[in-house]
């Protein structure tokens, strides 16, 4: 099934010819309407690569480089976007944002490695039906017709929501979450929806890190409050 049938359908799913962002009509393959597409595509943002050397073993293996980008500041339509996916089932939210993050891929020439979501833990999957970054890594795999393994990153530990945590708590949350299964490429992509303190994603780098496997990472948002080095820089993508 093409990536434009399933657009169809989802937009058939919906009801509507209103955009979901704005109420007004909409046309075409998205479930919102042109305006809020261009406004969306005009606040696209991308990550300069910086390297990660956190390792919450000791070990003296020097770590492969990884890259981190985000499409977006955690705000306005994106941030609405974002939310209606992670608690609201928007799924419809799924074709947008994939194929954002597939058009940025292929700028930086991230386009042709192995693609992995960020795990929920199984317990909470039940509960939510889905896992947000799993839905992307999907898509984006679709559409790049790259392999993906939904399944290689395991989140060993059933732990709060990183949402209800501090800072101090989110970081610690995360020590020690994840493993992998099976035998990876050299050069993989991990997908996740929202970036605040990383601990999350710094995590899931350090345990590919340490089985020498280099990492893009990418998220769709990316919060003011981030741990990120103010060194990063961004720039817009037309």
């Amino acid at each position: 099934m093409s990536n434009g049938s399933v657009s169809d359908i989802i937009n058939r799913l919906l009801g509507t010819d209103r955009c979901q962002l704005c109420a007004q009509q909409r046309s075409g393959q998205y479930a919102i309407c042109d305006l809020c597409h261009n406004h969306l595509r005009q606040h696209m943002l991308i990550g300069r690569q910086i390297k990660t050397t956190s390792c919450h073993d000791p070990c003296t293996i020097t770590q492969p480089t990884s890259r981190h980008h985000s499409i977006f500041r955690h705000e306005g339509l994106a941030r609405q976007m974002m939310i209606g996916l992670k608690y609201n089932h928007a799924l419809w939210t799924v074709p947008i944002l994939g194929d954002m993050l597939v058009e940025a891929m292929r700028v930086t020439g991230d386009d042709q490695a192995l693609v992995m979501p960020i795990p929920m833990h199984w317990r909470r999957r039940a509960q939510q039906g889905y896992n947000p970054p799993g839905l992307l890594a999907q898509w984006v795999a679709r559409s790049l017709r790259v392999p993906m393994r939904a399944r290689a990153l395991v989140r060993l530990q059933h732990k709060p929501p990183q949402q209800s945590l501090s800072r101090e708590e989110r970081l610690s949350n995360m020590v020690g979450c994840f493993a992998l299964r099976g035998r990876l490429p050299r050069k993989v992509i991990v997908i996740d929806d929202v970036y605040t303190t990383g601990a999350t994603m710094r995590e899931a780098i350090a345990t590919l890190n340490r089985a020498n496997i280099e990492v893009s990472a990418w998220v769709i948002t990316q919060t003011e409050v981030s741990t990120v080095p103010r060194t990063w820089g961004r720039q817009g993508m037309g």
